[in-house]
């Protein structure tokens, strides 16, 4: 073999390794997380508290108002009307 040829032949070589050797890559940051105070980290968990507590009570108040749309219609009951007036003066009038 001649100079030129070997030449591409280790170049190609060469590229061929570099291609298939695993590059090395920066690891794969993790998520931030910031530094809080403890205190910061109570109120923020109390206020995610707060959040899901009212969550749940709309969702207990959706439930309870399709709960009452399914309910049975009101019965018609006859209401009995007084038989005399009542005066607002003078003397009462006895029925």
């Amino acid at each position: 073999m001649d100079k030129p040829s070997t030449r591409k032949l280790l170049v190609a070589l060469l590229v061929a390794v570099c291609a298939a050797a695993p590059v090395a890559a920066d690891p794969i940051p993790g998520p931030f997380i910031p530094q809080i105070s403890p205190g910061e980290l109570q109120n923020l968990q109390n206020r995610q508290q707060r959040l899901d507590y009212q969550q749940q009570q709309q969702f207990n108040r959706e439930l309870d108002s399709q709960a009452i749309r399914q309910q049975q219609p009101r019965l018609n009951v006859p209401v009995m009307k007084p038989r005399c007036r009542l005066q607002t003066s003078g003397t009462p009038r006895i029925c």
